[in-house]
C-alpha cells in the first residue's frame, strides 16, 4: 500500500528537479520556495489528516497542491502577544495573501473535488497521479506565479478582481479592509504614493489595523 513516505519520495524524484530548473532554490520536505527581490513564490504539497481521509474516503498518501505568493513589500499584519510584528523568514502557502490550488485534469475518481489528488483510489497508481501533478505544476503552476511579477501588476490585478476559491484567493473582497491594506502597500511599492495613502487610510478607517496604525502611517508618509 502506498503511504506518505512513498509520495514524498515520488515528489522528490518527479517534481523537485523540475522546480529547481525553474529557479526554486529552497526545497524542504514538501515545500519549495523561489525568492525574488520583492516576493517569494511557494509551492506546497499538502497531506490530509485522518479525519479528512475518512470524510473524503481517501487512501493514505493523497494530497493537494497549494500555491502561494508572499509579497515582501506588504507589511505583515500579524503580531505576537507582546505586539511585536512577526517576520516571516520561511512563509508557507497558508501565510500568503495570494493563494491558489492546482487541480487535476483526470476526472477519476468521479465525484471527488479535482483539487484532491487521490492516490491508490479507483485504480489510479502513484505513478499516474505524479505524472499529472508534474504536468500541472509546470503548465499551470509556473504561469500562475507570473501574474505577480511586479507591485504594479499586483495592484492592477486586485483593484477589481473577485476572489476565486481555487484559482486565486486570500486578499478579501473589493472594499474589504485586507484588500485596501494590500492595495495600499502594492501602490506604495509601485511608487504611487497618493494612491497608497488613499487605500491605507481606508484600511485604517475600518478599525481593523489599529495596532499597526503608526507603522502604516509612517510607511506611507501620512500625518
Amino acid at each position: 500500500m502506498v503511504d506518505s513516505r512513498d509520495v514524498t519520495k515520488a515528489i522528490a524524484a518527479e517534481i523537485w528537479p523540475k522546480l529547481r530548473e525553474q529557479g526554486f532554490e529552497s526545497i524542504q520536505g514538501r515545500v519549495a520556495r523561489r525568492t525574488h527581490a520583492d516576493r517569494v513564490d511557494i509551492l506546497e504539497f499538502n497531506s490530509f489528516n485522518s479525519y479528512e481521509q475518512e470524510r473524503l474516503k481517501l487512501k493514505p498518501g493523497s494530497f493537494a497542491i497549494g500555491l502561494g505568493c508572499h509579497l515582501k513589500y506588504v507589511a505583515n499584519p500579524i503580531a505576537d502577544s507582546t505586539g511585536k510584528v512577526i517576520v516571516l523568514t520561511k512563509p508557507s502557502t497558508a501565510d500568503c495573501m495570494l493563494r491558489g490550488q492546482l487541480r487535476r485534469r483526470n476526472l477519476r475518481p468521479i465525484g471527488l473535488d479535482r483539487g484532491v489528488w487521490a492516490v491508490g483510489l479507483m485504480g489510479l497508481p502513484l505513478e499516474k497521479v505524479m505524472s499529472g501533478a508534474r504536468d500541472a505544476v509546470l503548465n499551470e503552476g509556473m504561469p500562475w506565479f507570473e501574474q505577480f511579477e511586479s507591485p504594479a501588476a499586483v495592484f492592477a490585478l486586485l483593484e477589481e478582481r473577485e476572489e476565486h476559491m481555487s484559482r486565486l484567493w486570500g486578499f478579501g473582497r473589493p472594499g474589504s479592509p485586507i484588500r485596501h491594506f494590500i492595495l495600499g502597500y502594492s501602490a506604495l511599492a509601485a511608487g504611487e504614493s497618493l494612491t497608497a495613502r488613499k487605500h491605507l487610510q481606508q484600511a485604517l478607517d475600518t478599525g481593523c489595523f489599529s495596532g499597526h496604525a503608526a507603522r502604516m502611517r509612517a510607511d506611507a508618509g501620512m500625518p
